[in-house]
């Protein structure tokens, strides 16, 4: 596999049946392409994931989701449960990197709603990746393509949080796999508006409520751009939705 690679790059993606078989073919592939592999697998139990996401685990979904779509070959290895997973389409996922250049002009405030929007977490200080820190003019923010924190001063550079270099130029990649548009975000409400009335006749007055209110916070914090992993039921409300191999044509 790796010999035919080498002789004809292209994009590649491998499905393997759990995250243990997809860890270790990764592993020897690494070994013989290095960067060229990527490992994109994700948690088989939605249940377990929304109850024990791990932050790191999500941190190495995003750099990979990132790369599939900005390399132009590559080996990706998976699991079925990453291979089915529904996720934002590349064009949305493009539309929530951050690029920021020294001496551009963003609003402080701008700045921090989207990093809020592309699913950063506000911290008093910035100890681990897909987190942001802002205070006097400063943001910091933990971007899983860079092996360092960003300092964003504003009047001045951008640079790695103690400043280990200053850079003329940053990608800051989404920290989430949920992000939606505006227009998604409507239809999203409609549709799980629909689908609530229809089941609220099934059920006795008393778990009507209880459900209606479920429904509702949830539609609440999704229509603020205020998402939880166990959102991603919510996909399921989309007409239009995308997998990995949308990352691969």
């Amino acid at each position: 596999l790796a010999a035919d690679y080498r002789q004809k790059p292209q994009k590649l993606l491998i499905i393997k049946n759990n995250a243990y078989t997809a860890q270790k073919l990764y592993e020897r592939l690494q070994a013989l392409l290095g960067d060229e592999v990527l490992l994109f697998s994700l948690e088989e139990s939605l249940r377990v994931e929304a109850i024990a996401a791990s932050p790191e685990n999500k941190a190495i979904q995003m750099e990979a989701m990132a790369k599939l779509q900005q390399q132009d070959a590559f080996v990706a290895v998976l699991n079925t449960a990453a291979a089915i997973r529904f996720l934002p389409s590349p064009e949305v996922f493009k539309n929530h990197c951050i690029t920021l250049k020294q001496d551009q002009e963003i609003e402080y405030e701008d700045l921090k709603q989207l990093l809020f929007e592309a699913g950063y977490t506000h911290v008093s200080r910035v100890d681990q990746p897909l987190c942001y820190a802002a205070r006097g003019g400063i943001i910091d923010v933990y971007s899983m393509n860079y092996d360092h924190p960003l300092r964003i001063e504003f009047f001045d550079n951008i640079a790695a949080q103690r400043t280990i270099e200053i850079v003329q130029e940053a990608m800051i990649i989404p920290a989430s796999d949920l992000l939606f548009t505006d227009a998604q975000v409507a239809e999203l409400v409609e549709q799980a508006n629909k689908a609530l009335k229809n089941q609220l006749s099934q059920h006795d007055i008393a778990m009507q409520k209880l459900l209606q209110e479920h429904v509702n916070e949830d539609l609440d914090l999704i229509s603020n751009h205020m998402m939880e992993s166990r959102f991603y039921k919510y996909y399921a409300f989309l007409k239009n939705r995308s997998t990995v191999f949308d990352y691969a044509p």
